[in-house]
């Protein structure tokens, strides 16, 4: 009986929400992923690979439908790989930090219930990659070498927020076109550094899952804003 009760309550919220996405409006929302692949051959050699990155954002409607926020981010990865036949093994690790502004636009659907939205976003991001090879009997039989990277991108990318209730939406983004730019350092000096750029051009990868929450003012039917606790 109350799982019923449950589900019908959650079936009224659905029904009744809406998006409202009028001036004055604020959202604070994140998403993080986790990934994780491990691997073993009949020749004795492992690999490892994981994967972390999370994502906090504000965002403030400067007009109606038309929001201006910044975010923050953190990546972290790591692999390893191992042979025990021709013993050797090599591992790295890199932890990068971002943050950055966003300016989107939104156009509501589905009985305002599903919004569309496209992105222009910039960000600045640096951090630090440590790799590590060992070789037994050879010369050096450990080789180390750390590296610290800084770079900026921009561009666009289309997403979509499902509004399941009017203060609570699950958010998506697919697909990634804008320019980057990075430069790798040696930290120890030993070998130059180099700088990567290039154009992403992505339609069905690069794709994540967050959740938003929405508050501040909502518009009357009149057209003016109030801050309502119940909306």
């Amino acid at each position: 009986m109350k799982k019923l009760l449950m589900l019908g309550s959650l079936a009224i919220l659905w029904f009744n929400a809406h998006a409202q996405l009028n001036k004055g409006r604020k959202m604070i929302g994140g998403d993080i992923s986790f990934s994780q692949n491990n691997s073993r051959s009949a020749n004795q050699t492992s690999n490892t690979n994981r994967s972390l990155n999370t994502r906090l954002r504000y965002g403030y409607f400067m007009l109606d439908n038309l929001m201006l926020g910044l975010y923050g981010e953190y990546f972290s990865s790591s692999s390893k790989y191992k042979n025990t036949v021709n013993p050797l093994s090599n591992g790295s690790k890199e932890n990068k930090y971002s943050a950055g502004l966003f300016l989107r636009y939104y156009k509501t659907t589905a009985k305002n219930r599903l919004a569309l939205f496209g992105q222009l976003y910039g960000q600045y991001g640096m951090g630090t990659t440590f790799y590590v090879q060992e070789r037994p009997g050879s010369l050096p039989a450990k080789t180390e070498v750390q590296r610290t990277i800084d770079g900026y991108s921009f561009g666009i990318n289309p997403g979509i927020t499902w509004f399941i209730t009017d203060r609570f939406a699950i958010e998506s983004t697919v697909g990634d076109i804008g320019y980057f730019s990075e430069t790798v350092k040696d930290k120890a000096g030993t070998n130059p550094d180099a700088t990567n750029s290039g154009i992403n051009f992505q339609l069905y990868s690069n794709f994540s899952l967050g959740f938003n929450f929405y508050f501040g003012a909502v518009k009357k039917q009149g057209g003016e804003s109030s801050e309502t606790p119940g909306k």
